[in-house]
């Protein structure tokens, strides 16, 4: 249900307008363009019955902050029409099931958050342009498994999944991958891990690494500068004791262990 606003005179000093628990549409942003309220910084329609986040929201060219939470009528395809230069866009218990590997290109450098979102599965593999992960992936609280094969990401940062992460393949990135001695920190969950043919190199595998998860698969093959896998650094105390399965096939190692 849409509405009709007079702007009473004030469009142009209004900065802040919150309009949650309503029942919207999304015409609501056809509607505020119509009634001249162009100098929107902060604009909350959350809990409303959008069905969409309507392209007329770009001519709020002051727009900041955009809360569209709580409408399941919102789902991926809809959170390329925000404005790009949003400082937060919250997409939070929306209809959002899935995003797609074309999706998270569009969208890697937006500023989201997607919590309460039924995305279960990330399969982004062979997506050339994603060059990071984003930042509003760890928001997606019910992603056990990340498929991110065959792209570009140039380092795996502290915090950059989720803690419900149990799968993570992000094998054969193109130009190599950089880990930090963060990069699984708080993975508690995570059994299965495939960092295979990424240009690894003793640097990458700091002591600690692995500390956090419960890792039973690894697959570290085709690193040939690796040079050396401290397993004891690696898996401190008893973090390694359920590993069953590790691949390091070609990974040009000269020694096991310490020093």
């Amino acid at each position: 249900m849409g509405v009709v606003y007079d702007n009473g005179n004030f469009s142009s000093s209004l900065r802040v307008l919150k309009m949650a628990h309503n029942e919207l549409d999304q015409s609501v942003f056809e509607e505020l363009a119509a009634a001249s309220f162009v100098n929107i910084m902060d604009l909350d329609v959350s809990w409303n019955a959008l069905g969409g986040i309507g392209e007329e929201v770009r001519e709020q060219k002051k727009l900041r902050r955009l809360d569209v939470s709580g409408n399941s009528g919102i789902g991926a395809m809809d959170l390329a029409a925000a404005p790009e230069d949003l400082e937060m866009l919250n997409a939070s218990f929306c209809g959002v099931d899935d995003i797609t590997g074309e999706q998270a290109v569009e969208l890697q450098d937006r500023n989201m958050v997607l919590h309460g979102n039924e995305v279960t599965e990330i399969t982004w593999a062979y997506q050339g342009g994603l060059t990071k992960i984003p930042a509003w992936l760890r928001t997606l609280e019910k992603v056990w498994n990340a498929d991110l094969q065959f792209c570009d990401v140039k380092e795996i940062k502290g915090g950059a999944f989720p803690a419900s992460l149990e799968e993570l393949y992000i094998r054969n990135q193109v130009d190599g991958l950089r880990l930090h001695p963060d990069s699984f920190e708080g993975l508690s969950k995570l059994w299965r891990l495939d960092i295979s043919t990424n240009k690894l190199i003793e640097d990458d595998m700091h002591p600690g690494l692995f500390g956090d998860t419960k890792l039973v698969w690894v697959d570290i093959q085709g690193n040939p500068d690796l040079i050396n896998f401290d397993a004891a650094a690696l898996f401190p105390g008893s973090s390694g004791q359920q590993l069953e399965h590790l691949n390091l096939v070609k990974a040009g190692l000269m020694e096991i262990g310490g020093e």
